[in-house]
């Protein structure tokens, strides 16, 4: 039997990617098909076509976004803060990631400028290529500055008040993962 025959055989199981919970409690996500995975310096990355979520970005193994709810999570980070701020003109993002979190700033006539920053250049590269309704072009946009750098580093080499609004797209402080320094009071001090 081909490999393409056996993907289409009913007795071939499907893929499962089990996330953790806690207290040996996981979520099983079955996958259709995977587009591409790897591991980078910072971390494993996952995109694949889900049958219940379509398509999803997992960052060491933890579901991150999907297209089916992605909207609900970016548009909520994002427009409560713009709103009630009144009109930011610059905006630092700490988690390139999809480029959502731009697409949704974007929308915002008052942003003159975004700073993004991210650690990983390969998952928002992947990201760039895999997940185009999530970014919707909102790297390409004059308004954007990408940088892979740490943005603790970015942070503390800004002028004070050289952001009018932060937002923190980044992901969950899982032990020795890459943000898990984010989650800290000198963090949201410096911030």
């Amino acid at each position: 039997m081909s490999d393409s025959e056996q993907a289409q055989s009913p007795h071939h199981p499907p893929q499962i990617l089990a996330e953790p919970l806690g207290q040996g409690v996981s979520v099983l996500f079955e996958l259709d098909r995977v587009l591409v995975e790897g591991e980078s310096e910072h971390q494993h990355y996952l995109i694949a076509d889900t049958p219940a979520y379509g398509r999803a970005l997992f960052l060491d193994r933890l579901i991150q976004s999907s297209v089916v709810d992605e909207c609900i999570y970016h548009e909520a980070l994002i427009h409560p803060a713009a709103t009630l701020h009144g009109g930011p003109r610059r905006v630092l993002v700490a988690g390139a990631g999809e480029g959502a979190s731009m697409r949704e700033l974007l929308r915002h006539a008052s942003v003159e400028h975004i700073l993004t920053v991210d650690l990983d250049p390969e998952v928002v590269d992947v990201c760039r290529r895999h997940l185009p309704q999530w970014h919707q072009g909102s790297f390409d946009d004059p308004r954007v500055e990408l940088r892979y750098e740490d943005v603790q580093h970015t942070l503390a080499g800004a002028a004070d008040r050289s952001f009018d609004m932060v937002v923190l797209d980044i992901t969950d402080p899982v032990e020795d993962g890459p943000s898990v320094e984010l989650f800290s009071q000198r963090f949201f001090g410096e911030v």
